[in-house]
């Protein structure tokens, strides 16, 4: 039995259907990059420990879209699934130094790619209100450049020397996350799967009331995660005439050959929290930065995950959870 079946697909199949989806997936990551005019915390009780400058940016951002366009607002900051992320490198700690260079990503997806200027103009605003929790650890910034990578190519769209000017890059879709197939192997092969989560991480599964470490998720798991994310954006962002139901690509791993998770490693716990503009409340934020290795027949998963890399995986993806990256081995 294939590792992976839709009615008894094989790699071929497999490999022609994801890549299908990747040929119309439109994807734009922005780079932006910035600077601080302020020094100081940026929370109350800020401390020594790695933080995660993404949450706050995405909490502040939706108010500051709204004022730039509300139709955009309500179009895409609104919506389900958020065809966006937010994502940033774990700082250091909480604490600001004036001239300090920070950068951020900025992820598009299908119809949401045409708010590009939008968005860049807003986070130029946000830069003048500040980056912090509650007015008096507001750290102001000044918006740098926000460029997109392009054929290995850095692809200029808008510069702080120009503000008013806006290039429209390239149109870029998922098929550039494609992997390569210098890999040439069989789909039977035992490989090893490493998956480095490189922001906190978590998961949630239906009936297991609990939010679940990534180290913990079987490889079967994971493949339901990443293939329905996938799929869920692509048929609501991307293609609406796409049937979600009669096309979708469902992974099954038999018991006997579903890979193992070979070895694992957390690196950091990160806690923080979030504010929910629909509820009106504060809610918690947990993951986990680690990672695992799966071994086995790897290499269906391998293809899947490749393309989730700039989309993210898990809860919380839009305030910059749930980012990775895989890599494969004989």
């Amino acid at each position: 039995m294939s590792p992976c079946l839709v009615e008894d697909m094989d790699m071929t199949s497999l490999r022609k259907r994801l890549g299908s989806i990747a040929d119309t997936f439109e994807i734009l990551p922005l780079a932006l990059e910035a600077v601080f005019l302020d020094s100081g915390p940026i929370e109350e009780g800020a401390t020594s420990k790695p933080y995660l400058p993404s949450v706050i940016l995405k909490d502040d951002l939706g108010e500051r879209l709204k004022h730039v366009c509300e139709n955009s607002y309500k179009s895409f900051f609104k919506a389900s699934p958020l065809p966006y992320l937010i994502s940033s490198k774990l700082m250091r700690n909480s604490i600001i130094e004036t001239g300090q260079i920070f950068s951020f990503s900025f992820v598009l997806m299908g119809e949401a790619c045409r708010i590009m200027e939008t968005a860049i103009k807003a986070f130029d605003r946000l830069g003048v209100q500040g980056l912090g929790r509650g007015a008096s650890f507001r750290r102001r910034f000044r918006l740098l450049s926000a460029q997109v990578k392009f054929k290995n190519e850095d692809f200029i769209v808008w510069d702080s020397a120009k503000p008013a000017q806006f290039i429209t890059p390239p149109r870029m879709t998922l098929s550039a996350f494609e992997p390569s197939d210098d890999l040439a192997v069989d789909e039977n092969t035992d490989l090893k799967l490493r998956v480095d989560y490189v922001s906190p991480t978590c998961f949630a599964f239906d009936g297991l009331g609990k939010k679940v470490s990534p180290s913990r998720v079987t490889a079967y798991r994971l493949a339901q995660k990443a293939s329905r994310r996938l799929q869920q954006i692509y048929a609501v962002w991307c293609n609406r005439e796409w049937d979600n139901e009669k096309e979708r690509i469902k992974f099954d791993y038999e018991a006997a050959d579903q890979p193992c998770i070979y070895s694992r490693q957390t690196t950091l716990q990160y806690q923080s929290y979030r504010k929910s503009g629909t509820q009106g409340n504060i809610q918690p934020l947990r993951g986990r930065v680690c990672n695992v290795t799966y071994q086995g027949k790897v290499l269906p998963l391998y293809h899947l995950l490749s393309l989730c890399q700039p989309i993210g995986i898990g809860e919380n993806t839009a305030w910059g959870f749930g980012q990775f990256k895989v890599s494969l081995s004989t």
